[in-house]
């Protein structure tokens, strides 16, 4: 009888100590022998030291990476120990790999009841592999954002992934021996691995104050050339990578990931005015779109009809969040006194401080901790109950949540990029099993769980006491946590590049949506929720959306309502009322105005129907219809002022042509403007 029989009999005997002594015996003979550190692995299942089995069991993946046996071994212990997500992703591939059919049998029965679950593990099981080339929007560093995330689920998920980093700017003082092609090949010689994620910076070549060379789009190129084995598929983040798409050649599979309101650019301040239009350009080259709230889900689905969305929220990583016993308190918290209230994540003028302030001056028994990065001098007043802890790597996160009592979201929530927002720090606060309370976010309130909402000072003070005394349910998190894993958001992406989202799965995020927003008017007196329940309404019936939109614009004119309403009357064609809409708005421009007023008092319909998406910020409307106009001299004028809206200059020569538009708003703006 071998040793590994002897230790295997040893087990199934319940023989720990002789199993135990033989393992121990046998160690440097077995070193790299899978059998044997599968073995060690079911001894501390055995036991119950699954933080061992888990080490033991990788141990023998990365020398066995298609045992089906170790895989299911390794799910059984990532589930002891919470980690769900990550369990059906192995038993996937448990599935995938094992040659037992009674145990594929008995692992295929595990998530009939179980929908997120069920589509990790289905994936996992069946997934051809693929090359995810993401175009991120920021470095990879400490701090993890949506797109780092996805990186490491779909790696889990045993496909090829290049993570490509904005452009690193180096200085240079001497041009004549810079090239692409020297720039290239410097970039892939120092791609670094983490996790099974190959990262790639790109680099702009800086002489003087001019830019020499950018190798971002061959760096991207020579990816998609590069993998020939795969399907290839192209994640993109941002507007202005709608000029890498339509500078790629070869095929692939285009996602774009909408994550931000693009056209809130007092807030986004990483924005480009040409955004608005390189946004809709990039959309209409994607094969699909998701969206990380619901809000921006709306107004692709809704407002821009458009029929390749999907639904794809926030979520965390359960691992991340899982406690053990020798976790210590970290030294710059234990010092500041409990109940402690803490905010996590970026500090910049959508946080507001007005608010913030009158709940920390009005709870002098409490501890407030911020710990972020960002712009901290908005922070203006000092306070003996207010603890700046500074910028944390995403792995210490979870020892500094998880002595915290609340996690708090004070937002301005009137703002466009925030009512746009689902932030990740919500279940990043909900993972570590502490309560939270946000202001009236729509995404906050739309299917989380151990959320207050509040939006001024007594509310929130209300939600304080009521947080500190509630209990919170275990299973509830657990289940959660399973739903809106970063897992499950891999998933569906590699499940809408195979065509595999169903009619009546897209119904049924179409039906939750509907209930949810009519939970929220119900329940909160919020007019951007009636505005959103408006939008909605739009799907099925124009004139209910017209009929909400009002309803919440005669509570409060703020600018993200206004739009929605004013779209409403376009699409009803209430000219009337939308022309009395615009004379009263504080938010569109006042040359804008009196060229509608204007073409309103010269009754020329065209002008007028284009000049209305303008006053609604839709610029990709509004060009397809001013190149249908009859009067060539209206195209120019138009041009002209789109160009002064994006770059901030106007074509003296060209406006001189317009001679026959002296009356017109527009051209009279242009000119003094030039002047």
């Amino acid at each position: 009888m071998t040793a590994l029989k002897k230790i295997a009999d040893y087990i199934v005997n319940n023989d720990i100590e002789h199993a135990y002594n033989t393992i121990i015996n046998i160690e440097s003979d077995y070193w790299n022998n899978a059998d044997y550190w599968n073995l060690r692995g079911v001894l501390c299942l055995k036991i119950g030291e699954y933080k061992a089995a888990i080490g033991c069991l990788e141990k023998a993946l990365s020398i066995d990476p298609k045992n089906g046996d170790i895989y299911f071994n390794y799910a059984y212990a990532l589930e002891n120990i919470g980690n769900n997500s990550d369990a059906s992703l192995y038993f996937g591939f448990s599935y995938r790999y094992s040659k037992d059919s009674d145990l594929k049998d008995d692992i295929l029965s595990k998530y009939e009841h179980q929908e997120a679950l069920k589509n990790i593990f289905i994936t996992a099981a069946s997934e051809i592999r693929k090359s995810f080339i993401i175009l991120s929007s920021c470095g990879w560093g400490d701090i993890y954002q949506r797109m780092h995330h996805i990186a490491h689920s779909l790696a889990k998920l045993g496909h090829d992934v290049y993570y490509v980093s904005p452009s690193t700017i180096i200085n240079v003082d001497n041009s004549e021996n810079i090239s692409s092609l020297v720039l290239t090949n410097h970039s892939f010689k120092n791609m670094k691995m983490v996790d099974g994620v190959k990262i790639y910076t790109p680099i702009s070549a800086i002489c003087g104050q001019r830019m020499v060379c950018n190798n971002y789009i061959d760096v991207v190129q020579r990816l998609v050339d590069t993998v020939t084995q795969t399907e290839k598929i192209v994640l993109t983040y941002m507007p202005y990578q709608v000029n890498v798409i339509n500078s790629l050649k070869g095929d692939f599979f285009h996602i774009y990931e909408c994550v931000d309101d693009h056209s809130d650019l007092e807030y986004a301040f990483w924005g480009n005015k040409h955004d608005i239009i390189w946004e809709q350009e990039l959309m209409d080259r994607a094969d699909a779109i998701t969206t990380t709230a619901t809000s921006l889900f709306l107004q692709r689905v809704s407002i821009e009809e458009r029929k390749n969305v999907y639904l794809s929220r926030n979520a965390v990583n359960e691992r991340d969040f899982i406690f053990t016993n020798n976790e210590h308190i970290p030294d710059d918290l234990k010092h500041i006194p409990e109940p402690r209230i803490v905010y996590s994540g970026a500090i910049y003028e959508w946080f507001d401080m007005e608010l913030f302030y009158e709940i920390v001056n009005s709870n002098p028994d409490k501890s407030f901790v911020i710990i972020g990065f960002g712009k901290n001098e908005l922070f203006k007043e000092n306070c003996p109950n207010l603890y700046f802890l500074g910028t944390k790597k995403h792995s210490d996160l979870k020892n500094y949540l998880r002595h915290m009592q609340i996690g708090i979201i004070p937002f301005k929530e009137n703002t466009d990029i925030i009512i746009n927002c689902d932030p990740i720090k919500q279940y990043e606060y909900i993972a570590c099993n502490i309560p939270v309370i946000t202001t009236f976010m729509p995404e906050s309130a739309l299917g989380k769980i151990n959320t207050i909402l509040a939006n001024h000072k007594d509310s929130f003070n209300k939600a304080i006491q009521k947080c500190l005394s509630l209990k919170l349910d275990d299973h509830l998190i657990s289940d959660y946590l399973s739903e809106n894993s970063w897992n499950e958001r891999a998933a569906l992406l590699c499940r809408i590049s195979d065509n595999l989202i169903s009619i009546q799965e897209k119904d049924a995020t179409l039906s939750g949506i509907g209930e949810s927003l009519e939970y929220l008017v119900n329940h909160y007196d919020s007019p951007i929720f009636i505005t959103l329940k408006a939008v909605f309404d739009n799907l099925k019936n124009n004139m209910d959306f017209e009929s909400f939109a009002r309803k919440a614009y005669d509570i409060e004119k703020l600018k993200y309502i206004e739009k929605q309403y004013l779209f409403s009357l376009i699409r009803n064609n209430n000219i009337s009322t939308f022309v009395e809409v615009v004379r009263k708005s504080v938010y569109i421009k006042n040359e804008i105005k009196q060229e509608l007023l204007y073409r309103i008092k010269t009754n020329e319909l065209d002008n007028i129907k284009a000049i209305s998406y303008l006053c609604v910020g839709d610029v990709k409307t509004f060009l397809e219809l001013i190149a249908r106009l009859p009067d060539k001299h209206n195209i120019l004028l138009y041009d002209a002022y789109i160009n002064y809206m994006l770059n901030g200059s106007v074509n003296v020569e060209v406006m001189h042509h317009h001679a026959g538009l002296i009356d017109s708003p527009l051209y009279i703006f242009l000119m003094k403007f030039n002047n």
